[in-house]
């Protein structure tokens, strides 16, 4: 997304802010999602967080697909699909005590940090070969 906001932007402000609207929603809506994963059925909350990812990921490739987007869109959809992610990894995180053994928790929550951090940084050193 950032990638196709530097193709019709010149500016390195609305690049940056593709990031910003995408992980805003995640900082601002994490409590709250917390509470709700808590109190809810964290499937549901997982799967309702990755149907509004998925539809706004969707909505965006039509768009672009159809050459009807601007940048104020691309940030849209960006922050719409940070608000689903702000909902799915809480429960998702939480869910871990549910699938395994207290003694198997630990454990289990230091290999997805480690995933996760690995991703985040080999993830754009390849996507830049």
């Amino acid at each position: 997304v950032s990638w196709l906001m530097a193709t019709i932007s010149t500016s390195d402000v609305m690049v940056a802010l593709v990031q910003t609207s995408t992980t805003l929603p995640v900082f601002v809506l994490s409590i709250f999602a917390g509470a709700i994963a808590d109190n809810f059925s964290r499937r549901i909350v997982m799967a309702l967080g990755w149907c509004v990812i998925a539809l706004s990921s969707i909505m965006l490739t039509a768009l672009v697909g159809l050459g009807i987007y601007n940048p104020w869109m691309i940030l849209a959809f960006s922050c719409l699909a940070g608000c689903g992610a702000a909902f799915t990894d809480p429960a998702w995180h939480a869910s871990v005590g549910d699938i395994l053994r207290k003694r198997e928790v630990p454990a289990a929550v230091t290999l997805i940090s480690v995933g996760y951090n690995a991703m985040r940084s080999i993830g754009p050193a390849l996507g830049g070969v």
